[in-house]
């Protein structure tokens, strides 16, 4: 999930302005000025998005609301969208997920397994961290800026079907845990 979400920010922040350039109207600073807005936006609401995953308690909904939202920005400017109420709703979108994405392996891990726990966390991240952005750089050259912008899009959508995975593996930890509480 971390991994995705990042390679679709590096999409967004390596395709965005190209797009916004390719469709007239912008310099290349401009468009770029226009695209930074999402991360002054996102600066504020990642803290706001944590505290509201937190008093709302339930990960998942956070995950797919703002994760979804995000998507949806970026096909919105992929299709055309005014880019200025895209670029603060994509902004809007990307705070919430980070804190809760990246505290849900210590749901389903013991303290003891954290360390491997984790290092498969970051080796899958950085992974699609190499793989995601050179796709959408593939992309780009073949297809043009519209098509990578959509790829990254699609990234912020992976998210939602791993956490049906996660949620299954979250499951069977608790029974494990159980098992382990009910032999001793």
């Amino acid at each position: 999930m971390w991994g995705s979400f990042n390679a679709g920010l590096v999409g967004y922040f390596s395709f965005v302005p190209a797009l916004l350039s390719e469709r007239g109207g912008m310099t290349i600073a401009q468009s770029g000025a226009l695209t930074s807005l999402a991360l002054w936006v996102g600066m504020l609401s990642i803290p706001l998005g944590g505290s509201i995953a937190q008093w709302i308690g339930r990960p998942g909904p956070t995950i797919v609301l703002f994760s979804g939202g995000a998507a949806t920005a970026l096909a919105l400017i992929a299709a055309g969208a005014p880019p200025l109420i895209a670029c603060v709703a994509f902004g809007l979108a990307i705070g919430p997920p980070p804190g809760v994405i990246t505290s849900l392996p210590t749901r389903i891990l013991s303290p003891a397994e954290r360390p491997a726990g984790f290092g498969v966390f970051y080796t899958c991240h950085f992974l699609l961290q190499a793989v995601g952005p050179a796709v959408a750089g593939w992309l780009h050259d073949s297809a043009g800026a519209a098509a990578a912008v959509g790829f990254a899009a699609a990234l912020f959508l992976v998210p939602l079907p791993m956490l049906a995975v996660f949620e299954l593996l979250a499951r069977h930890a608790r029974q494990n845990r159980v098992r382990r509480t009910l032999v001793r």
